[in-house]
């Protein structure tokens, strides 16, 4: 006759059994994030790349949290695929003061705060000129973090440019570098080394000034002074 707490024994040990035989997956891993780091201070009206790791295989909200106060002041993005990286614009509405990322996964499971960084609002374009900014940061990588801060100025300068919307102030340009790490990031073609920094720029666009055509005299109609 089969005893009934062997039986018991015998269901527990193979639950047991299958629930080691169950992966556990890396995505269940917590939250951490890279970038920003909290050494940086970002500017209004920049782009910039934010990088993380770890969380579930879910879609993931991202906001910019202002400290003290601990409110959202900028929804970065909602609903965004988990892979750890993604590019955005601090708003222009942004106040001066101490900043921190925030990311939850859809179902808001899991959570996490960032380090402290500092935002400074950019100087804006006196009206009438009109801003310009890069869509997209400029990545390079260099051998040291000066190397290669030297030469995102440099591959960032072409998209500094008015077109039609008028002439550069050259005076307006500001360039912003962000090291995202240092080794274990892709560089891109044309560039090597361990350090890898992003340069974002904006600047001002003021229109040309409307050339005064002279009159020619055959044109001139002159007026009889004595009334003939």
């Amino acid at each position: 006759m089969l005893d009934i707490r062997d039986l018991f024994t015998r269901l527990v040990c193979l639950a047991v059994l299958l629930l080691a035989m169950i992966p556990v997956s890396a995505s269940a891993q917590p939250f951490s994030w890279s970038i920003p780091s909290g050494t940086e201070t970002g500017s209004t009206e920049h782009v910039h790349t934010i990088l993380w790791s770890g969380g579930p295989a879910l879609p993931v909200n991202i906001h910019l949290i202002h400290q003290p106060s601990n409110t959202i002041a900028q929804t970065v993005v909602t609903g965004t695929f988990n892979d750890g990286e993604y590019v955005f614009r601090l708003s222009t509405s942004l106040a001066p003061g101490t900043y921190q990322m925030y990311i939850e996964d859809a179902v808001q499971s899991t959570w996490a705060y960032g380090p402290l960084f500092h935002i400074q609002v950019s100087e804006p374009c006196i009206s009438p000129c009109k801003g310009g900014a890069t869509g997209a940061p400029v990545l390079v990588c260099g051998q040291t973090q000066a190397e290669a801060e030297s030469l995102a100025v440099v591959a960032v300068q072409p998209a500094i440019q008015c077109g039609m919307a008028g002439i550069l102030d050259t005076n307006s340009i500001q360039i912003e570098t962000t090291l995202l790490a240092v080794g274990a990031y892709p560089c891109p073609a044309g560039y090597s080394g361990a350090y890898a920094v992003e340069a974002s720029a904006i600047w001002c666009c003021c229109q040309q000034p409307t050339p005064v055509v002279p009159v020619s005299w055959s044109r001139v109609k002159l007026l009889n002074r004595y009334g003939d």
